[in-house]
């Protein structure tokens, strides 16, 4: 049983890993941060339903012609500084939209 629980925590970590790509490569680049422990790093202060609600907001803001590539990057870094500086009573930008996403 904990290894499945396990092995869906690590897809979902890796889908994090895949939209931060998608939007903010060259900006986490910029600051010598990687991907994958970015995604890590808003699990450890927001817990592992992040994922979901960084899935969810991504499918919501994709169907939303009002929202546009730099509102879905702005969102995210806002999430991804408030993790790295462990900041544990932040609100993530995206706490609302786990109903939206793709994952179990």
């Amino acid at each position: 049983m904990k290894n499945k629980k396990m092995e869906t925590m690590k897809a979902n970590a890796t889908t994090t890993e895949e939209h931060i790509n998608t939007y903010l490569q060259m900006e986490l680049m910029t600051h010598g941060l990687l991907s994958k422990y970015v995604s890590y790093m808003l699990e450890f202060n927001f817990g592992e339903d992040i994922h979901k609600q960084i899935d969810g907001f991504i499918h919501f803001a994709k169907s939303d012609s009002n929202i546009d590539e730099m509102a879905i990057k702005n969102t995210l870094m806002h999430d991804i500084g408030g993790a790295m500086r462990n900041d544990k009573l932040m609100l993530p930008r995206v706490s609302a939209y786990g109903k939206f996403s793709q994952k179990k």
